[in-house]
């Protein structure tokens, strides 16, 4: 009876570990990083694709950071690029500084170096809006909104 009760408390204590996991995995994945990127990033960047600019923006468009980024973001293969880009923008939103900027002297004379998020958003939501920052906006989906406005014209 002992070697059942043993098996049956490491069973029991498994199952609580995992389910637990599993619970913390799906609420970090119930963060809807569209909603978050709209809510806490279009007070100052543009959202569009493509990508506009206007006289009185206080930032880059957001596709022309995620663009940026993606390009500059220094990785040993192909597979690194987003989850590096993602890195990134994790740190940087918190912790800006000029050395650890992609701008040009212009666009930093221009926009500024972007004041720290510290404070107005948690890291998961700051993973949220950067995950789905490299899935919006990327190459393929600027080219199929790109097309469709084509069709749409002719």
């Amino acid at each position: 009876m002992p070697n059942f009760f043993r098996i049956f408390i490491s069973a029991a204590l498994l199952l609580f570990l995992s389910t637990g996991c599993t619970q913390e995995q799906k609420k970090q994945n119930t963060l809807d990083g569209k909603a978050l990127l709209e809510a806490k990033c279009a007070s100052c960047h543009n959202l569009d694709i493509p990508a506009q600019t206007f006289p009185e923006e206080v930032a880059p468009p957001m596709m022309a950071v995620a663009f940026h980024i993606y390009d500059f973001i220094k990785v040993n293969t192909p597979a690194e690029k987003t989850p590096a880009s993602i890195a990134f923008v994790k740190d940087y939103v918190f912790n800006p500084t000029k050395e650890k900027s992609f701008c040009d002297q212009k666009s930093l004379d221009d926009y500024g170096l972007m004041p720290s998020q510290k404070g107005k958003l948690t890291e998961e939501e700051l993973e949220a809006i950067a995950i789905y920052m490299f899935k919006h906006y990327n190459q393929e989906n600027f080219l199929k909104i790109m097309a469709k406005r084509r069709l749409l014209r002719d």
